[in-house]
């Protein structure tokens, strides 16, 4: 994931990250997603949309499910 500078400097309402086209994550695809969520204040939601069920399977082995909204497309 590439972050865009300042955009979660400027505390969106919310933060959309589409992961459709998403073949492939680790650990180290998931930090800049953890990342984001740290920067983000908590009352701001980060949706990752339209993962893949590897995706969201590996989301939720690492629990970040519970503190990121998981929706389907």
């Amino acid at each position: 994931m590439r972050e865009e500078p300042g955009i979660l400097a400027q505390q969106p309402q919310r933060l959309i990250l589409d992961l459709a086209a998403l073949t492939f994550i680790d650990c180290a695809g998931a930090t800049p997603i953890v990342r984001a969520r740290r920067t983000l204040a908590a009352d701001r939601p980060l949706i990752l949309r339209s993962p893949t069920p590897a995706a969201r399977d590996f989301f939720k082995i690492i629990r970040l499910h519970q503190v990121c909204d998981l929706q389907s497309s």
